[in-house]
This record gives structure tokens, C-alpha cells and sequence, in this order.
């Protein structure tokens, strides 16, 4: 489970975070393209832009539940 107190500097605020548990698998800019991207120097993903809509809600949900290392949160 992703630990908010961990989160990634490059995360925009909102409920959606990566924390520091990323492994980079790219799997979350599969998932939800238009709100996660890799850092530059692909060591690990952040948060570009809060979800929008529903389907990037559905999306980042998507991400959230695949992801392999559980780096992916939501603030409630």
C-alpha cells in the first residue's frame, strides 16, 4: 500500500500520488496516460495531472489497483 508520507516530489497536488516504492514499470502510462509520466531519468513515475474526468478517474483507479509495487495512492 503507497504511504503518502513517501510521495514523490514530481506529484501534482491531489487525491493521486506515487510514492517511493515505484519500480518504474511503466505499467500506470499504460493505465492512465494522460495523468502519469516517468521521470526524466526513468528511476521512477509520478502523478502529471490530477484525473479530470471519469474515465481518467477510472483510469487512475485502474493504475492504482495494478500496480505491482503498490506505490500508487489516493488520499480520500
Amino acid at each position: 500500500m503507497a504511504d503518502a508520507s513517501i510521495k514523490v516530489p514530481e506529484n501534482v497536488l491531489g487525491a493521486y500520488f506515487v510514492d517511493e516504492s515505484c519500480t518504474a514499470c511503466g505499467l500506470c502510462l499504460e493505465e492512465a496516460p494522460n495523468n502519469f509520466e516517468m521521470r526524466y531519468d526513468e528511476q521512477y513515475a509520478f502523478v502529471s495531472r490530477q484525473p479530470e474526468s471519469e474515465r481518467e478517474r477510472a483510469q487512475c483507479e485502474s493504475a492504482l489497483n495494478s500496480c505491482p509495487a503498490g506505490a500508487i495512492g489516493k488520499i480520500h
